[in-house]
C-alpha cells in the first residue's frame, strides 16, 4: 500500500510531497507495522466548554487546540461525530506539548493522545519525532506508559503518538494538593514503582534525562507511568541537544552540561521527587539553572575535590568557587526538621542522602534502592487512586 494510501496529505508542492514521503517512509520503517499509523483528515473548530486544566500551575489556560497545525477530529458531548477520536480533556504543559484524554472510537478504548507543538526549527522537531517513537515502540512494563500507535497529519510535524489511558499528572496532582500523595505508605509504593521503572529503563540501556513530576502519570487504579521519552538517549549514544523547561530535578553534571553521563542522573531527579513528597515542597524554589546550582550547594554544601574531582573540570566552574565559601556541609537532616510536618524514618533519611551524592559513581542503581531496608519496613507500601 502506497503511505499516501495511509497518510491523509494536502501537498503544497510537489517538492513538499516529496519530502514528507521520504520522512513518512522513515518514520514508518522503525514502528512494528503499518497498522501503527492512522491517518484523518478533519481539522477541529473551536468547542465550546471544553474542560481545559492547567497542569502548569501556572495560572494560564492552555490554548486552545484548534489554533495548532494538528488536525483533530472531535465528538464532544452531542456534537457530531468526525474521524475515529472523541476528547474530553486537554492538559497545557510546561514543555511544548498537548496532551489529551479521549476515546477511540474506532476500537472503543480509552487514550491519551500526545501531540509535540514546538515548531520552530522542523528539522529538530523532525529527528525529536523519530527519536522518541524508536524509544516508546520497544518499551512495555506496567510502570511506562504504554504506546499504542502513531497518527499522522497532513504536513511534515503533524504527527502525534497515541497511548494507554491515564488517570492524572503528578503535577496536577500537586498542584491541586490532594493530600492522599503525601501518605508515607503512597509515598513509599511511588517510590518503588519509579525505581522499578527506572530499572527497567536502565536494563534496556535508556536514560530517561527528564523524571519530574510533569513527566509521571498516574493510572485510575494508581498504578505508576512514567511517559515523556523526548530527552531521552540510549547508553554510549552520542549526546542530544534538548531544550530543558525545568532545571529543579536535573543533576549537578547535568546542570553543568557535561557530556559525560550516566543513568545516575536519574536517580538524582526520581530523589528530587522523593524528597518533593516528604516536604511537600520542592527544596529550591528558584526555576533557572544558576538558582538551582546554589540552591543545592546551599543544601549539600560546595563538591569536595576528594569526594567528585571531576567536578572542578565542568566548564564555568570558576564562576561558581563563590559558593565554596558556604561553611555548611549537607544539611538534609536539618532542613528536614525544620520543614517536614512528619516524622520520616533514619532508613528514608540514608536513602535520600544515597541518592543525593554529588559523585555520580557513588549513588545507587535503581535496582539497589529497591533493595534499601526503606522499602522493607512499615508502613508497607500502598497504591491508592488519587482521582
Amino acid at each position: 500500500s502506497s503511505v499516501f494510501h495511509i497518510v491523509n496529505f494536502r501537498a503544497r508542492d510537489a517538492e513538499l510531497k516529496s519530502e514528507f514521503q521520504s520522512v513518512a517512509l522513515e518514520l514508518f520503517s522503525i514502528s512494528r507495522n503499518f497498522n501503527l499509523v492512522k491517518s484523518f483528515s478533519h481539522i477541529m473548530n473551536s468547542i465550546p466548554g471544553l474542560d481545559m486544566i492547567d497542569a502548569a500551575g501556572d495560572g494560564h489556560q492552555p490554548p486552545n487546540i484548534s489554533d495548532n497545525s494538528f488536525p483533530i477530529p472531535v465528538n464532544i458531548g452531542n456534537m457530531r461525530t468526525e474521524g475515529d477520536f472523541k476528547y474530553t480533556t486537554i492538559y497545557r504543559l510546561k514543555a511544548p506539548i498537548t496532551l489529551c484524554k479521549g476515546n477511540d472510537l474506532q476500537y472503543k478504548r480509552e487514550i491519551t493522545l500526545v501531540v509535540y507543538n514546538e515548531t520552530q526549527d522542523p528539522d529538530d522537531e523532525l529527528a525529536d519525532i523519530l527519536h522518541e517513537l524508536q524509544i516508546i515502540s520497544e518499551l512495555d512494563h506496567n510502570n511506562v506508559l504504554k504506546f499504542y500507535e502513531t497518527i499522522a497529519g497532513n504536513t511534515l510535524l503533524d504527527v502525534a503518538f497515541v497511548f494507554e489511558p491515564h488517570g492524572g499528572l503528578m503535577s496536577e496532582i500537586i498542584s491541586q494538593k490532594i493530600e492522599k500523595l503525601y501518605e508515607p505508605s503512597v509515598i513509599k509504593n511511588i517510590m518503588r514503582e519509579l525505581f522499578t521503572a527506572l530499572g527497567y529503563l536502565h536494563k534496556n540501556r535508556i536514560i530517561h534525562r527528564d523524571i519530574q513530576p510533569e513527566n509521571i502519570m498516574f493510572a485510575s487504579t494508581g498504578v505508576l507511568k512514567i511517559w515523556n521519552f523526548r530527552s531521552a538517549r540510549r547508553f554510549g549514544q552520542k549526546p542530544r541537544k534538548v531544550k530543558v523547561n525545568e532545571f529543579r530535578y536535573q543533576s549537578v553534571e547535568l546542570l553543568m552540561q557535561s557530556e559525560k553521563y550516566d543513568e545516575s542522573v536519574d536517580i538524582w531527579s526520581a530523589n528530587c521527587i522523593f524528597t518533593q513528597l516528604w516536604l511537600k515542597k520542592h527544596f529550591c524554589p528558584e526555576h533557572g539553572r544558576e538558582k538551582v546550582l546554589e540552591g543545592i550547594f546551599k543544601l549539600l554544601g560546595f563538591p569536595k575535590k576528594d569526594i567528585w574531582d571531576e567536578f572542578f573540570t565542568f566548564p564555568g566552574v570558576n564562576d561558581l568557587m563563590v559558593f565554596n565559601r558556604i561553611l555548611r556541609y549537607n544539611i538534609i537532616d536539618a532542613y528536614f526538621k525544620m520543614y517536614c510536618d512528619r516524622v520520616v524514618s533514619p532508613n528514608a533519611m540514608d536513602l535520600i542522602h544515597r541518592c543525593f551524592r554529588y559523585n555520580p559513581k557513588t549513588r545507587p542503581k535503581a535496582e539497589y534502592c529497591l533493595l534499601h531496608p526503606y522499602f522493607i519496613e512499615e508502613p508497607r507500601e500502598l497504591s491508592k487512586t488519587l482521582f
